[in-house]
């Protein structure tokens, strides 16, 4: 893993951002299960884009209220909402050069 960003989930369940740059591979949202009695952290799932984005720089995932996912592909300039089995219900892009933050949902812009 190559984390970036870390929320937490529930008592004992973190959603990482995770880069993945120094691998080459594509970056994503991995939901980590942490058994505090053994010490020990297991990761439950993965998701990452259907177009494969590789992030290297910022970028998060934040849970929805809903279940689903928001995670920022940063420097790749697409903001996902992923469904909880990783499909895309949402997605935001931006044109080649463009970035998105760290991003935070919330209720009202008003």
């Amino acid at each position: 893993m190559d984390p970036h960003s870390v929320s937490r989930v529930s008592e004992d369940r973190l959603l990482v951002t995770n880069l993945n740059t120094q691998w080459g591979d594509c970056s994503e949202a991995t939901e980590v299960f942490l058994d505090a009695e053994r010490g020990e952290a297991t990761i439950l799932k993965s998701w990452t884009a259907d177009n494969c984005p590789v992030v290297y720089y910022l970028g998060n995932s934040e849970r929805l209220d809903s279940g689903n996912t928001l995670v920022s592909w940063s420097s790749a300039g697409q903001l996902d909402e992923l469904d909880p089995e990783g499909n895309a219900v949402l997605r935001a892009t931006l044109p080649t050069g463009g970035y998105f933050g760290y991003v935070q949902p919330v209720s009202s812009l008003y």
